[in-house]
């Protein structure tokens, strides 16, 4: 099994996109990777991988259809058994011509392109269900008299920069823990009041 995971722990607990909110489970023993090393061969659906390849699927793929539509004026294929040098122009023939070497690039790129594409439609599509989410638990949130006339507003980033998730990295760990600590005191003054 692998050392590090493809996925975070909480990606897993994310509720699954349609139709696969449907099924009765998302763990297949029938279906699985033929890399599936363990002992109990089996597979688990991924939420936001399957929101990703559904946001792909449903990508507007017109200008990508204007742009080959527009393709015209390429030089009809001509098969010819010799090559000649009629004038002031020439032409050469490499018959081991290899090619630039970016084709292969090329499809990776393409691929990577694609994939983050469909990434940060899923992220956008799944940061609006939590937004509205955390928007529906606000309103029903009993806060008594602390907050009367007073607007409570909840406001969360779409995209979030990598330079901030890598400076929350750097600062979380002390705050978490103090944060576990005032949990734990005011939780115990809470027991106490009672």
């Amino acid at each position: 099994m692998a050392k590090s995971p493809l996925f975070n722990n909480w990606t897993w607990k994310l509720g699954m996109p349609e139709p696969f909110d449907k099924a009765a489970s998302t763990i297949s023993t029938a279906h699985y990777s033929s890399y599936c090393t363990v002992a109990t061969k089996k597979a688990t659906l991924h939420a936001p991988l399957l929101s990703a390849v559904l946001a792909y699927m449903e990508m507007d793929t017109t200008q990508l259809q204007q742009v080959l539509d527009h393709e015209d004026g390429r030089i009809a294929l001509e098969k010819t058994d010799e090559i000649g040098e009629d004038g002031d122009g020439g032409t050469s023939r490499t018959s081991d011509y290899a090619g630039s070497g970016y084709v292969s690039q090329a499809a990776e790129d393409m691929e990577r392109i694609m994939a983050q594409l469909a990434e940060e439609a899923a992220y956008a599509s799944y940061e609006q269900e939590l937004s509205e989410e955390l928007q529906a638990e606000s309103e029903r949130i009993r806060y008594g008299n602390a907050h009367r006339g007073v607007h409570v507003n909840v406001n969360r980033m779409s995209y979030v920069d990598p330079a901030y998730m890598e400076a929350y990295r750097k600062v979380a760990p002390p705050l978490l823990l103090i944060s576990r600590r005032l949990q734990k005191q005011v939780s115990q003054i809470l027991k106490d009041y009672k």
